[in-house]
């Protein structure tokens, strides 16, 4: 029965760390198309709706101690037109050393990054499928239109500015992503958007190691002299990250119930080991153990069946995940890619500790009343 226990215990270990390590390659997989795609962090507004800065101190945010990159960047809703199609999207208008603060151009998967100068533009993938649009098509350019700026004159006023471009490459992430954000040089965007020189609505940064967000912010302002907002990739991220955690959460719930369940041939291995040495009692008693030390050896030995069988449960969870790292034995469905896999400390130790402490506790509670069956056993 207490070999039965073990492997019981060992399978349920083994299932909960094989199911933590798969969540967080998935985890780490996903996250990387975002880590591409936003900046460490973002520089925005505090009061205002922009950021009116001069050549000056944009060169001088590249000065900050710590930051490697900064890129300005114009953002705003657009109408994506193209033959008879028409979707709505996100226009980000980017300078040159944009490639240098993210890696987007490191998602393409057709056609190249734009040339400055030029009006071209990088669409996702989904806005391709979308408008049915590829790469270099002359047949016809992607309409770009925007509401008009208003202004004195109405006569033959066009409430819409529009311009067309050429689609030069083609990006993929994730879905949300992919559907809504089209890429430009920051001169075509200042032009359609009919934006100000100066005019910015948030600086993208690229900083060298872990940076203090206080730090950061103190340092830009002494420099814009004007409050704003520094956000972290995480920050960025908000909503993406609270998902992934609840659901971390709910999978350590979920297969936590399947080793409390596991758990319970532990109890029926003390029940059945206290049945067995019932009739010893008599020379235990008579060695000097008295009704109290024997509880405690019948808890000792369930957190001993407890404690092996968590222990072999990892060493199998954990040699199956190396396999998969080095010589991937499982691949997602439909595709030749292996499924992602990852060892954290973080995960060996939440499992070592969920089984020793669920093992302790249904020990205790199976041990309950053996001093008192025993006292009245030997008296």
């Amino acid at each position: 029965m207490n070999i039965i226990s073990v492997i019981v215990i060992s399978f349920s270990t083994a299932s909960l760390f094989i199911v933590l390590s798969a969540f967080s390659g998935l985890k780490t997989f996903g996250l990387s198309f975002t880590n591409k795609f936003d900046p460490d962090f973002r520089i925005k507004p505090k009061n205002e709706k922009k950021i009116v800065l001069s050549s000056e101190k944009l060169s001088k945010i590249s000065l900050i101690p710590g930051v490697v990159e900064s890129s300005p960047v114009i953002e705003s809703k657009v109408v994506l037109s193209f033959k008879d199609k028409t979707i709505m999207g996100v226009l980000r208008g980017v300078s040159q050393r944009y490639s240098k603060v993210v890696l987007i151009d490191s998602l393409l998967i057709s056609g190249s990054w734009f040339e400055t100068g030029y009006s071209q533009v990088i669409i996702g993938s989904s806005i391709a499928k979308q408008l049915n649009l590829g790469i270099y098509d002359y047949s016809d350019l992607l309409k770009i239109t925007v509401p008009r700026k208003l202004n004195k004159s109405t006569i033959n006023f066009n409430p819409f500015k529009s311009e067309t471009a050429l689609v030069a490459g083609i990006y993929s992430s994730n879905e949300d992503i992919n559907k809504f954000y089209t890429f430009c040089d920051i001169d075509f965007a200042r032009k359609i958007l009919q934006k100000q020189f100066n005019e910015f609505d948030f600086i993208d940064l690229k900083v060298q190691g872990t940076q203090d967000v206080k730090k950061l912010n103190e340092e830009v302002f002494k420099v814009l002299n004007k409050p704003v907002v520094i956000e972290s990739r995480k920050e960025l991220n908000s909503a993406i990250y609270k998902m992934l955690n609840t659901e971390n959460i709910i999978l350590y719930f979920v297969f936590s119930l399947i080793v409390i369940v596991s758990l319970f041939s532990l109890f029926g291995s003390i029940v059945i080991m206290y049945l067995d040495k019932k009739r010893e009692f008599y020379i235990f008693h008579a060695m000097g153990i008295i009704p109290k030390q024997i509880q405690q050896i019948f808890f000792f030995l369930g957190c001993c069946i407890s404690w092996l069988g968590s222990v072999l449960g990892f060493g199998l969870g954990l040699i199956i995940i190396v396999i998969q790292k080095k010589s991937p034995i499982l691949y997602v469905p439909s595709t030749s890619l292996a499924y992602p896999v990852e060892i954290k400390f973080e995960n060996c130790l939440i499992v070592l500790l969920t089984v020793f402490i669920l093992g302790s506790i249904i020990s205790v509670m199976a041990t309950a009343g053996i001093k008192r069956k025993a006292y009245l056993y030997l008296s």
